[in-house]
C-alpha cells in the first residue's frame, strides 16, 4: 500500500461489531489503519484491548467525572487532575463497587466515616 498522506500504511482493517446494548440491537462497521502487518487474530486482540481501556477508563472518566468538560487549562494541571481521577476510580474498584456511580453514591452518603 502506498498513500501520500500515510507513507507507512501497511494494513487497512475492517471490523464488524454486532450485539445488544440493553435491549437495543446494534451493528457497526469500524475501520482502522496500521503501520504494521499482522494477522487478523492479532489485530482483533489489539483492537479488543484498546476498547477495553476505552470503556473501562476513558469513557468512565468522561461520563462520571466530566473530564472532557472540566475546563482545566494547562497541561500540568490537566495531567494531575486526570491522575487524581484515575486514583479515585481505582479506589472505587478496589473497594468492590460494581459501578462508579454506586461508589460515588456510597461516598456521598458516608463521607463522615472516612
Amino acid at each position: 500500500m502506498n498513500h501520500k498522506n500515510y507513507p507507512h500504511l501497511q494494513s487497512f482493517i475492517e471490523v464488524e461489531r454486532t450485539g445488544f446494548r440493553g435491549d437495543q440491537e446494534y451493528n457497526q462497521t469500524l475501520y482502522y489503519i496500521s503501520s504494521q502487518k499482522l494477522s487478523a487474530k492479532t489485530f482483533a486482540e489489539k483492537i479488543k484491548a484498546h476498547w477495553l481501556i476505552e470503556n473501562q477508563v476513558h469513557w468512565v472518566k468522561d461520563v462520571n467525572f466530566n473530564e472532557d468538560k472540566s475546563g482545566i487549562k494547562g497541561i500540568d494541571v490537566a495531567g494531575k487532575f486526570s491522575l487524581l481521577v484515575t486514583l479515585v476510580l481505582n479506589i472505587y474498584r478496589s473497594l468492590g463497587f460494581s459501578s462508579i456511580k454506586e461508589g460515588q453514591s456510597w461516598l456521598g452518603n458516608n463521607w463522615e466515616k472516612i
